[in-house]
């Protein structure tokens, strides 16, 4: 009988060894087809952005055309510094970017194209995941080479080259990728192109004239926080500091990117 024991003993603790094995290797091989679902989502709807016309065309249009206004400016206004064209300029590049955050969105509700696309993923988790990481992907490419285009077209119209402030430029560029979330966020809740277009544009464009000479919240709209981030408060003087600004904007962006989120999953059809 005291014999048996630590047979026994040791059988336990090999089958409890087993187990542990076991579950380990589950949950490796779970975690594992996460990540693919999640790789092949984002990879899916980069796709779908790179093959969709819509798209495509206002990327392009946004990146172009504000290269062609730029340099336009530039001809015009002889005092004007590039970076000072490219502040004129961001009223266009801005509308791109937030047309390109919409269409992206809106277009799968026309037609059969959002259940083929839930056939896919059929996970709304991992769609949405799939869906964000892909249009911040898009949004801050389109941001970048549409500000350095614009930037250099006004740099060959002036004929010198100007000493170039990284900040602006890189302030110019996160305001874009961030007017580009909300609106896809915004896009996300509505779901067609009309009122979120609407509601984009009043946010981001109409509302910020209207309010700002009414209330110092004002100065909190995504706007005029990105205003702060693109001149590092030159021009704005009073109102909130670069970092208050960057925070602002980044919880405008979240605020509408999780609402939308919510709403894709939770929402039927």
């Amino acid at each position: 009988m005291t014999e048996a024991m630590p047979d026994l003993s040791s059988e336990v603790a090999r089958e409890m060894r087993r187990r542990g094995a076991l579950e380990t290797r589950q949950w490796g091989a779970m975690k594992n087809r996460t990540e693919r679902r999640a790789f092949n989502a984002v990879a899916s709807e980069l796709l779908k952005l790179w093959t969709m016309p819509a798209p495509m065309m206002v990327a392009l249009g946004t990146i172009i055309g504000g290269a062609v206004i730029s340099w336009a400016l530039a001809r015009s206004a002889s005092q004007a510094g590039p970076h000072d064209v490219l502040a004129h300029v961001m009223p266009f590049l801005q509308v791109g970017a937030i047309v390109l955050g919409v269409l992206a969105v809106s277009q799968e509700y026309v037609g059969s194209q959002r259940l083929t696309t839930l056939r896919a993923t059929p996970s709304r988790v991992t769609l949405a995941w799939g869906k964000t990481v892909a249009m911040m992907t898009a949004q801050a490419s389109v941001a970048v080479v549409a500000t350095a285009t614009s930037g250099a077209a006004a740099v060959l119209a002036k004929g010198d080259v100007p000493e170039v402030d990284g900040w602006r430029l890189g302030g110019f560029a996160i305001y874009l990728v961030c007017a580009g979330m909300i609106s896809y966020g915004v896009a996300l809740i509505m779901r067609t192109a009309a009122p979120s277009l609407v509601m984009s544009l009043a946010l981001l464009i109409l509302l910020p004239p209207v309010m700002r000479p009414l209330t110092s919240y004002g100065a909190w709209l995504p706007s005029e926080l990105g205003r702060v981030l693109a001149d590092h408060g030159v021009l704005t003087g009073e109102g909130p500091s670069v970092l208050a600004a960057g925070v602002g904007l980044a919880g405008w962006v979240l605020l509408a990117v999780i609402g939308g989120t919510v709403t894709l999953v939770k929402r039927d059809g």
